[in-house]
């Protein structure tokens, strides 16, 4: 908060501190104990922002431009793929263990589902406020049921085991 940054940045560095600094002194116990309270808030809030998709389907599903959602899924989709091959080709020039191609599909199908941008959209003031709403809202559930379901069948089809540890 101190540099102003938006919430979810200031949110994001407090949670990688504490992380590094904060857990390696709790005791076990409290480490469990934390680890259920968080896995209880995560799916909270999980819920909350299923809820307000639904709810703003049903408010905005008027606004809809089918044009525009395509043009957002598509540029999301492209933004996602081209971030991803070419952020881990860097990473992978001084990584011990490169990471493969197949894990780089896996990355890039199943990304993030749209929670901040939800949030975000749902702020916008104008005359266009709807119409962005509305797409936004068709971009994530696309990304949930189409990418999201189909995320197994990709790892099943490049061979991918799961249920691992994973180091």
């Amino acid at each position: 908060e101190v540099p102003h940054l938006a919430a979810i940045v200031s949110s994001l560095f407090a949670g990688i501190y504490m992380a590094l600094y904060a857990a390696p002194n709790l005791s076990l116990e409290a480490r469990h104990h934390l680890g259920f309270l968080l896995q209880a808030l995560s799916t909270l809030c999980d819920t909350l922002i299923f809820l307000l998709v639904g709810m703003a389907i049903v408010f905005y599903l008027h606004a809809a431009d089918p044009y525009l959602a395509l043009l957002a899924i598509g540029a999301c989709l492209a933004g996602r793929w081209l971030h991803i091959f070419s952020l881990t080709a860097l990473a992978n020039t001084w990584r011990a263990e490169p990471i493969t191609l197949r894990f780089q599909s896996v990355m890039a199908h199943s990304g993030l589902r749209g929670a901040i941008a939800v949030a975000l959209a749902v702020q916008v003031e104008g005359p266009h406020a709807e119409t962005i709403v509305a797409a936004t809202m068709v971009t994530v559930l696309f990304t949930v049921f189409v990418l999201g379901g189909t995320t197994k069948l990709l790892l099943d089809m490049l061979n991918i085991e799961t249920g691992v540890p994973p180091y």
